[in-house]
């Protein structure tokens, strides 16, 4: 009775199929990391432009509204806060 069995050849070309699928996939995986992170940047160029553009346009720094008091740059770099109750 004769024994099935592979050969080298046969797992060789096996294990090769394989590393290539595992590096095709890491390969993908860096590329859409590399493409959310491009994302990621243009946002933040987008912010900065617009942020630019409130100043030139308004020749002071834009408010900050958060939660129950509304802020205004220029005071919070100057250390003072205003409350919305106040304002």
């Amino acid at each position: 009775m004769k024994k099935f069995a592979f050969s080298l050849v046969e797992l060789t070309v096996v294990l090769l199929i394989i590393g290539l699928i595992l590096a095709i996939a890491l390969k993908g995986q860096i590329i859409i990391e590399s493409a959310r992170l491009r994302s990621e940047v243009r946002k933040i160029e987008k912010l900065q432009t617009s942020f630019a553009n409130y100043v030139n346009r308004q020749n002071k720094l834009p408010p900050i509204i958060s939660g129950t008091a509304a802020y205004d740059m220029q005071t919070l770099i100057d250390g003072k806060y205003i409350s919305r109750g106040d304002a």
